[in-house]
């Protein structure tokens, strides 16, 4: 139970040796760090039960979502023990009172409630990465990753290099606010950021990058120039992207709290509603 406690109340020794025993079990063949920050795979608290439905349906698609245990609120039906008895044997139940005091201090504490210990996403190399790719760097915020993934998501992009301040908080939050869709997607850590873009540099990519500002306008693909990769940041809300784009460029915006994100897609793609 010391992967629910709140940070302040865990004893945190137990806590990084069963999280580096998790990590473990999903990364057999790799030596894990000496840094607890620098984990390759993060261990956090996911929690609602859509979530944890979409989970299931990743790992019907073939997807490798590792979770570890299960902490159910005591007044969960029959029907949703059975849901979560097919993600992970070892559950959980506390009172609901019990778990607002003491537990999912990253979940959630509402009634009928599920918490979850999962290790995702798990790091892959970036060679293996379809385009179009969103590289996300500079970003603290988990509700705004997760916007953004869930956004990306529906606009055709399933691969994600995040640097390590981005992979840090791809936790519960994130995933709640990508309403699952987290699982769905391939992600690879930029560690350090600067060698991963040079990489898709080599392979022939074009990187596009929403800032809140910039030396000169984003300008249009020359002609036949079609790679297709793709950088989107967050941008600040007076922020103005340069109306030169390419013609197979579209652009989604969305106030995102005190925040905007910009999303660009090449070669089309259907922008939801």
């Amino acid at each position: 139970m010391v992967m629910y406690r709140h940070r302040d109340r865990r004893n945190h020794p137990e806590f990084e040796r069963q999280t580096r025993q998790i990590v473990g079990q999903v990364l057999t063949d790799k030596v894990l760090p000496a840094s607890f920050r620098k984990m390759p795979c993060p261990v956090r608290v996911h929690y609602s039960w859509d979530c944890l439905r979409r989970l299931l349906d990743a790992r019907e698609a073939g997807r490798e979502v590792k979770v570890d245990s299960i902490l159910l609120s005591s007044d969960v039906d029959d029907e949703l023990k059975r849901l979560a008895g097919q993600c992970c044997e070892h559950i959980f139940i506390a009172d609901r009172a019990l778990i607002e005091a003491e537990f999912a201090f990253e979940g959630t504490t509402q009634r009928r409630s599920v918490n979850y210990v999962v290790a995702y996403p798990i790091p892959q190399p970036l060679d293996l990465a379809r385009l179009p790719v969103l590289v996300l760097d500079g970003l603290g915020a988990a509700q705004n990753i997760g916007q953004i993934l869930r956004t990306a998501f529906h606009l055709g992009v399933t691969s994600v290099l995040a640097s390590r301040s981005v992979w840090n908080n791809l936790g519960g939050r994130a995933c709640r606010v990508s309403m699952g869709w987290l699982y769905f997607m391939d992600l690879f850590l930029g560690e350090p950021m600067s060698d991963a873009l040079k990489q898709l540099r080599q392979r022939g990519c074009r990187i596009y990058c929403a800032e809140d500002h910039f030396a000169e306008a984003v300008k249009p693909h020359e002609p036949g120039d079609r790679s297709g990769w793709v950088k989107v940041g967050a941008v600040t809300w007076n922020t103005r992207l340069s109306s030169s784009l390419d013609r197979s460029v579209r652009t989604k915006h969305f106030e995102a709290g005190r925040r905007a994100f910009c999303f660009c897609l090449v070669r089309g793609g259907k922008i939801p509603a």
